[in-house]
């Protein structure tokens, strides 16, 4: 890390069920300001790959990180069946990280879980992902009266209020208490503008994740087009669901 630059962040989700935390997901940065998405995998892993949008199809042997980068490119890592890292190129992000306006969200992915009981039962990890030599923040939900749930992650430009954007974009969608927002979520503190000793202003990103019981619909039980249409899915279809740069009718499309 160089002299004065901000400290890389990690931050650690988790949910906290019958008593018993499970940590699922991951997502860090870097000092280029290029995010990483991670899946704590656990007993099963994806073996294949499907985006019925563009009809692409991959066998996969892991998805080792999904990574924002600082142009607006978005890509999948994975290892094939050769245990050789490969990439899935996603559509870029409308406004990259490094020139989004202060006064525009982006949302980044959601992640979906069907089935609470059966997901930490495959996936998740008793304990967080921590890299040496970063900031690390844990956050947990208890999970009630529920056994699904999304979180969605947003990068929020710092003239946005966050609660009035969910109210107001996504109406009946979002729980807003349990929607934890991260301000300055980059670290550079020449953004942040002080009043009387304490912060009246950022004028740089934040985090947003917002906390909803809703999900994205549940694929079917095999891929319905494509060369391996009969192909039928893992348990890892059946409890996990991803969307990348959803669009704001996708998040309120949630179920």
């Amino acid at each position: 890390m160089t002299k004065n630059a901000p400290m890389v962040l990690t931050i650690n989700c988790g949910f906290d069920w019958q008593n018993e935390i499970t940590y699922f997901a991951q997502l860090s940065h870097n000092e280029k300001r290029e995010l990483f998405f991670r899946i704590l995998w656990g007993k099963v892993k994806p073996s294949y790959y499907f985006d019925g949008l563009e009809s692409r199809e991959r066998d996969i042997a892991s998805i080792d990180h999904i990574s924002f980068h600082d142009d607006g490119t978005v890509h999948i890592r994975y290892y094939n069946a050769a245990k050789k890292k490969e990439k899935i190129h996603h559509a870029k992000l409308q406004n990259t990280i490094l020139t989004m306006p202060q006064d525009v969200y982006g949302p980044l992915l959601i992640l979906s879980i069907y089935d609470v009981d059966a997901f930490r039962k495959h996936i998740g990890k008793a304990s967080s992902l921590v890299f040496e030599g970063a900031q690390n923040i844990r956050y947990h939900w208890e999970i009630k009266d529920t056994h699904q749930f999304s979180l969605v992650f947003f990068l929020v430009g710092g003239d946005l209020n966050y609660k009035m954007m969910l109210g107001n974009h996504f109406p009946a969608v979002f729980n807003i208490a349990a929607s934890p927002f991260l301000m300055n979520y980059f670290g550079d503190v020449n953004k942040v503008v002080m009043e009387h000793g304490e912060v009246k202003k950022v004028n740089d990103l934040g985090l947003l994740i917002g906390y909803t019981p809703k999900v994205i619909t549940r694929p079917p039980p095999r891929a319905l087009v494509g060369p391996k249409k009969s192909k039928e899915f893992t348990r890892i279809e059946n409890v996990l669901g991803l969307s990348l740069v959803p669009s704001d009718d996708k998040i309120r499309r949630l179920v």
